[in-house]
């Protein structure tokens, strides 16, 4: 490991320095270099970048933006030898890491990271910074176990060894956070597989689990024999939460690997309003239930999964009377839980000096009961949504 210092006592540094710095690594055959630095790019830089041959691992930045939109340099800029790194504290992005579907290739460890610090004192940090140097590790570790390999396999390498959550799968190429176990043994010539998360009711099948899983297995003389991964044994079931062991096997069993799949359990089931009021005569189902109270479910990890849950509610409401229901919600296998108040109520219209008589719903009354005989119709009242006339 070579130190380049590009910062001065006070903090400050230019990219005339910071292109020197990237040129000195090229001159001296440094097969990696990890940039934890953020800041606009000349052109110089990066053509220095782009004539590196190694591996250039950049921090993805810390302003919690979509760099899809904002690019954040030199971690946006479209080089084959650059890898960029966002923060990730356990499944989860860390609320100030930059993210981008196609913009960030991984994410890895740069929460509360015990690091060194000015005056010779340890301290705890945060940031892609941190996350960044994880990833340059990893590759070094790689170089270590194989020099002849490549900066084009050594980022394959790393990216095909991620460890997949769906809480990443949106915010960066891979889907998923670095898994220097699984790195190691891709350079070796073993079997790797990866832990990965799942949404409630995801499909799921052995095939899918390869995928899902990033089954590898490339031998030694670097023949990839993935296609030949069996499945010993699958038994997750989507929609129940839990850890599940599944465990992949070359053909003649003599290299397994054993990954847990996650289905995170329901943590909480919400309601954003208590009660609510529709009109005689509206619509009424589930779907509309759910939308009218606002019900939302969080999973183990913070996420709404409400579209992933089938939430069971008495929906068998007439809502041709006038009346207060009690509608539950509740997920009966996870015991959970909530209760609204439903006010189905006559529009605010007025008859004859008569509040809160639906014209429309007379009308259509009226038109239902061939045998209606208006008496007096001075006087029409509505009493639970059957009409009396005086």
């Amino acid at each position: 490991m070579v130190p380049i210092r590009v910062f001065g006592s006070s903090g400050g540094t230019s990219l005339a320095i910071l292109t020197e710095a990237i040129n000195y690594a090229s001159q001296k055959g440094f097969p990696i270099i990890n940039f934890s630095i953020g800041s606009v790019v000349y052109s110089s830089t990066e053509e220095a970048i782009k004539n590196y041959p190694g591996l250039f691992v950049a921090a993805a930045g810390n302003n919690g933006i979509d760099m899809t939109d904002k690019p954040f340099y030199p971690a946006s800029l479209d080089i084959p030898n650059i890898i960029t790194v966002g923060n990730s504290s356990g499944y989860e992005r860390s609320s100030d890491s930059n993210y981008s579907k196609t913009g960030v290739d991984l994410f890895a460890r740069g929460f509360r990271v015990f690091s060194t610090f000015l005056g010779s004192k340890y301290t705890y940090m945060s940031g892609t910074s941190m996350a960044t140097p994880h990833v340059t590790g990893s590759a070094a570790l790689a170089l270590s176990l194989d020099p002849d390999v490549s900066t084009d396999e050594l980022k394959k390498i790393i990216l095909n060894s991620v460890d997949s959550f769906y809480e990443l799968s949106d915010l960066c190429l891979t889907g998923g956070r670095l898994n220097t176990n699984n790195v190691v043994r891709q350079v070796t010539g073993k079997l790797t597989a990866s832990n990965i998360t799942l949404r409630l009711n995801s499909e799921w099948s052995d095939e899918i689990a390869k995928e899902m899983c990033h089954v590898h297995w490339i031998d030694q003389s670097g023949n990839d024999l993935t296609d030949q991964v069996v499945v010993l044994k699958n038994e997750v079931d989507t929609s129940n939460f839990g850890d599940y062991e599944v465990v992949f096997a070359s053909p003649d069993l003599t290299d397994q690997i054993s990954v847990t799949v996650t289905v995170p359990r329901l943590r909480k089931l919400t309601l954003g309003k208590e009660t609510a009021t529709i009109d005689i005569g509206s619509a009424w189902d589930s779907v509309i239930a759910i939308d009218t109270f606002q019900v939302k479910a969080i999973d183990d990890f913070g996420n709404d999964v409400t579209n992933q849950v089938q939430v069971t509610i008495n929906a068998d409401i007439d809502t041709i009377n006038s009346i207060q229901a009690v509608i539950k919600f509740e997920v009966p296998e996870l015991g959970l839980a909530q209760i609204g108040r439903l006010n189905i109520t006559a529009k605010n219209s007025t008859i004859n000096g008569l509040n809160e008589v639906s014209i429309e719903y007379i009308i259509c009354q009226i038109k239902r009961d061939k045998t209606f005989h208006l008496r007096n119709s001075k006087k029409l009242l509505m009493v639970f949504g059957n009409l009396v006339i005086f």
